[in-house]
């Protein structure tokens, strides 16, 4: 088993790979502008993913786009600060390729990988100013909980990529989850919890899931968390 100064990073996946349906268009836009907006993962090597940009800039990863929404309306909002989207559903990722070409936008990479894997690789350390999680799978059933993407090994990686002061924003809409995330954030020394000096802004995007949570009267839970 890997481990990250003595504490065991799970090796049990906190995603299914599900077989979405996939248009032909977000298909052709995987296979003709993949080799501009997509790094492969390589796992017998390591690899910086910010040299996959053209300028050096502020780095922000997100961890599970979807559809690509928040990331696609954070990088156009934020010419000046580069973004990696991780996910392993393809649909999003073409989504987001097509999108990424109609509109002309040069500061955003795609990775179709397990994060974990991605961050002890691909991510160099004390590289991220920001990250952004938002409605992880919740894994409900509590024979699931050991899937959960929010354990101790993990945050302690991020904290491994994050700068100092960097800022890890996470949201879900299941109460029991939110209950999780705080405990296991207490617990941890490498961050203290900002949550009451950041605030979401007026301009953001309302994602799907958020939009989904609402609809059936889930409060919206959101943390940020700040690297010591």
């Amino acid at each position: 088993m890997d481990t990250l100064n003595s504490r065991p990073l799970r090796t049990i996946r906190s995603y299914v790979r599900r077989l979405g349906r996939m248009s032909q268009g977000q298909r052709q836009a995987i296979v003709s502008l993949g080799q501009q907006y997509l790094v492969s993962y390589d796992s017998k090597m390591s690899f910086d993913c910010s040299k996959a940009f053209d300028t050096v800039q502020p780095l922000v990863l997100e961890i599970g786009i979807g559809m690509g929404e928040h990331l696609m309306h954070q990088a156009k909002q934020r010419p000046n600060e580069n973004f990696i989207g991780i996910d392993v559903h393809e649909p999003g990722i073409g989504n987001c390729c097509r999108e990424l070409h109609e509109q002309q936008m040069h500061n955003v990479r795609l990775m179709c990988h397990d994060a974990v894997e991605v961050l002890q690789t691909h991510i160099a350390a004390e590289s991220l100013d920001a990250v952004y999680i938002l409605f992880p799978d919740p894994w409900r059933k509590k024979k699931h909980h050991k899937r959960r993407l929010i354990q101790e090994g993990f945050i302690h990686l991020l904290a491994e990529k994050l700068k100092v002061k960097g800022v890890l924003q996470i949201m879900t809409d299941w109460a029991e989850y939110a209950e999780h995330i705080q405990s296991v954030f207490n617990v941890s020394t490498a961050y203290k919890d900002v949550s009451d000096i950041f605030s979401l802004k007026e301009d953001r995007i309302i994602t799907k899931f958020e939009r989904k949570g609402r609809a059936v009267g889930r409060e919206i839970h959101t943390f940020f968390y700040q690297k010591l």
